[in-house]
């Protein structure tokens, strides 16, 4: 697997890539919060359950996407898996997350103001997003060990 040589069991990280799990798995409970205000993380996650965590966080993002999209909304294929294209389609989705940051037009205004979680450019959850899509685009041996946790 080109590229992905790095990965490891989700137990074995090295001090950095831990840290940015945890910085990752933040910013996902953030953003469930703010959608979905009953949800209660778990007191002492495991890493296993922070990255089950970040992969249904992408899948709610995905769905907030489409929910408010004015186009043709978003596609999650591929993001399952610790591979290649496990990656790729976790990298596609950021890049449509960032184009929902970036353009207005993605989304309908009328949309936007019913849906908690909306992304949008100047949207409250704005600085967790651009988060979860820095980390997630550049350590892709991160995004493989989410793609093995999503089902």
């Amino acid at each position: 697997m080109t590229g992905l040589s790095g990965i490891r069991r989700a137990d074995v990280m090295d001090p950095g890539e831990d840290a940015l799990v945890g910085e990752l798995y933040a910013a996902c409970v953030n953003v469930i919060q703010q959608i979905d205000p009953q949800f209660t993380p778990s007191q002492h996650p495991t890493r296993v359950i922070q990255l089950k965590t970040v992969s249904e966080c992408l899948l709610i993002i995905a769905g907030v996407m489409n929910g408010t999209s004015i186009w043709d909304g978003v596609t999650v294929q591929d993001i399952t898996g610790g591979d290649i294209l496990a990656v790729r389609g976790i990298n596609q989705l950021c890049a449509r997350i960032n184009v929902f940051l970036t353009d207005d037009t993605a989304t309908s205004q009328h949309l936007r103001e019913c849906t908690p979680g909306a992304v949008y450019p100047g949207c409250p959850l704005a600085a967790q997003y651009t988060n979860i899509v820095r980390i997630l685009t550049t350590k892709p041996a991160i995004a493989a060990l989410v793609g093995m946790h999503t089902r």
